[in-house]
């Protein structure tokens, strides 16, 4: 093969460069957000961190496990030999390869539509081999392989969200206590995450960091140690930090004020509808001689509504002393607040699986370590083309 260096290919290798950053633009706009749209979309991580987490890790993807794939798109598509003498053609074919799947990643991105880039960048090439050398030029049986591993991909993670979701959903939801099971299952989640990314990183490795001399027994030794290693870290490290966070921002949190509902039952209402009653100072309907009674038993909490209050809370006082027994239009804040409060008692949820705040902190970290290694496997795969 002739060498691009020479004046004759220097240019295609500098517009493919420049064509290479904005398929690096798309890819990143497109591809990258879905590894940490979650993240983002639940306020776990924010824009800037994902951003910097992303870059670090879609990189190290790229360097570490990425070869494979971007041999298989080089040479695993079409016959290399065909274009022996056509050195010029290749590369051009390769450069309108790179514009049409870097100008529909943007389009896609701009028309919100997830694609892969993978599956644009393997088209490309198969549609550039097609024109220049036809259907001979194609591996077929390659090709049929990477298609199949489209739909085979999907189905897989669903299957092992499927699992792994009744698996935490069993033995963490379910429980009364959802923390202390939560914090048990850490070690096993961190160490399973990093033994699959050692053992990918190490098996069949780079030739640079002489990985791929490292035979399969070796690769599982070095993957299980670093996943052991890191369970037992997060264990004894991270678990109880854990613990002591939780506890403390569970402690910091304003408790609610008791109060009796519309039925005559226990009722919990925030510190700011109670602050609404305080200023409002809702007075009894049925008479107005205990003012100063009734306006006790707001500003402590234990005032108790009638059964038909939300036709007939009224009566607040005002300013003006002499209006203090005139029926006044509900406040609207409390107003809402009880029917919020209706609506919510009317549906019927299963107590043993409430969202409760310990287990939403629990699993934030989870999934900030799951966006990172999910960007790490799409740098090795996508972003390596």
């Amino acid at each position: 093969m002739v060498e691009t260096q020479t004046p004759e290919f220097v240019w295609i290798v500098v517009v493919a460069f420049i064509i290479a950053f904005l398929l690096a633009f798309g890819v990143g706009a497109n591809d990258v957000a879905n590894s940490f749209g979650t993240s983002v979309g639940s306020k776990v991580l924010t824009l800037r961190q994902a951003c910097i987490l992303a870059t670090i890790f879609e990189t190290l993807g790229a360097i570490l496990i990425g070869y494979k794939v971007s041999d298989t798109v080089r040479k695993g598509i079409f016959q290399l030999e065909m274009y022996e003498g056509a050195e010029k053609e290749l590369l051009i074919g390769n450069l309108a390869a790179l514009i049409g799947s870097a100008a529909w990643n943007i389009i896609a991105t701009f028309l919100r539509l997830p694609i892969s880039g993978t599956h644009s960048i393997v088209g490309a090439v198969v549609g550039f081999s097609l024109v220049a050398r036809g259907i001979h030029g194609i591996q077929w049986s390659q090709l049929g392989f990477i298609v199949a591993s489209w739909f085979i991909s999907p189905i897989m993670s669903g299957i092992v969200s499927v699992l792994l979701f009744l698996l935490i959903q069993r033995f963490i939801l379910k429980k009364e206590d959802q923390m202390e099971p939560g914090l048990i299952s850490l070690p096993f989640f961190y160490a399973f995450t990093i033994f699959v990314n050692v053992f990918s990183v190490v098996h069949e490795g780079p030739s640079v960091l002489k990985f791929d001399k490292i035979p399969l027994w070796g690769a599982l030794v070095v993957g299980i140690s670093a996943g052991l290693i890191t369970g037992i870290l997060v264990k004894f490290l991270m678990v109880p930090r854990l613990r002591n966070k939780i506890h403390a921002e569970l402690k910091s949190v304003t408790p609610s004020v008791p109060m009796e509902d519309l039925s005559g039952g226990p009722k919990q209402i925030s510190a700011e509808d109670q602050s609404v009653l305080n200023d409002s100072v809702v007075l009894n309907h049925s008479s107005c001689t205990n003012l100063v009674e009734e306006e006790e038993k707001v500003k402590n909490g234990t005032l108790t509504f009638p059964a038909n209050v939300d036709g007939i809370i009224g009566n607040i006082r005002k300013d003006d002393p002499s209006s203090n027994c005139q029926h006044q239009k509900m406040n609207e804040k409390i107003s809402d607040a009880i029917e919020q409060r209706d609506v919510e008692s009317s549906v019927s949820v299963d107590a043993s699986q409430d969202d409760k705040p310990e287990t939403r902190q629990l699993f934030s970290f989870l999934q900030i370590l799951t966006a990172v290694f999910g960007a790490f496997a799409h740098g090795g795969n996508d972003v390596r083309y």
